[in-house]
């Protein structure tokens, strides 16, 4: 099995989180995620199965995130009360 395959497979049913990346105890992550190194992920946060979370992004503090999106390089995601919006 290639690595890339290998990683894939690995991150299907558990969490996938970077030893770089900053995830906050309290947040609840679905299964298959994928947390690259340097993404930030707030407390009061529930990331959907399958997302997966890019370098450098940040998801902030109430944040809801739905099955299965891609947050890629440098987004924001943050909880306004309009409903959710991404920033780049």
């Amino acid at each position: 099995m290639c690595g890339s395959c290998l990683y894939t497979y690995m991150s299907m049913s558990h969490p996938n989180i970077s030893p770089l990346a900053s995830v906050h105890p309290e947040a609840k992550l679905g299964e298959g995620v994928i947390v690259h190194p340097f993404a930030v992920i707030e407390e009061n946060t529930e990331i959907g199965e399958g997302c997966i979370i890019e370098s450098h992004a940040v998801i902030k503090s109430g944040a809801r995130l739905g099955k299965a999106l891609p947050y890629p390089f440098g987004c924001s995601h943050r909880w306004y009360p309009s409903g959710p919006q991404v920033r780049r």
